[in-house]
């Protein structure tokens, strides 16, 4: 399936991509695939762009989130924060739910519990986000869920003030990227 110019639009950019911007990078045209790799994209816009209805599959976005939001789960454990093991149950799941594993009911349990879970732990912010990354990942519009869990594992860095931050956003954004591509290549 080809990425549109006017798909891209109609989802609203950010005003640093009007639609001259836009069509000058996807011409006619462009698979997610292309998209994902093209070093004229910033790679958050990539993900951008990926994580919008339709882009990909529901399974490779929830595939994704779950991803993401394990990343950052892995992330408050070795920072000395053991994440609430319902937020992992959350995640696994979500992940079942993907794979046609469990039910909607499930999805929808988890999700409610993994929320509570992000209320409960508001009061710290880096475990707030996993938690968040967490419920989002087993909330049924899974692209939703992408674009916060793809975020909640940049968080952590952003105590790391100016370039340092800027640095680990980046680095994370390419290892999405990355990981989209490689559950492209995984579809069934």
């Amino acid at each position: 399936m080809l990425i549109t110019v006017s798909q891209i639009m109609a989802w609203g950019p950010y005003p640093d991509w009007p639609e001259e911007r836009v069509r000058s990078v996807i011409c006619a045209g462009r698979t997610i695939e292309q998209i994902l790799r093209a070093r004229l994209i910033q790679p958050v816009d990539r993900i951008w762009v990926a994580c919008h209805k339709g882009a990909v599959s529901d399974r490779v976005l929830r595939l994704f989130a779950c991803d993401c939001a394990e990343r950052a789960l892995r992330r408050e454990r070795r920072a000395g924060r053991e994440p609430d093991p319902r937020s992992w149950e959350a995640v696994r799941v979500a992940r079942r739910y993907a794979d046609g594993d469990a039910t909607a009911a499930e999805l929808a349990a988890a999700g409610a519990v993994a929320g509570a879970v992000a209320e409960a732990a508001a009061s710290s912010a880096a475990r707030a986000a996993a938690a968040w990354a967490a419920a989002w990942a087993a909330w049924e519009e899974a692209w939703v869920a992408a674009w916060e869990a793809a975020h909640a594992a940049a968080w952590e860095a952003r105590e790391t003030a100016g370039v340092a931050w800027v640095a680990a956003w980046e680095a994370d954004c390419r290892w999405q990227c990355t990981r989209l591509l490689r559950l492209l290549r995984e579809e069934p």
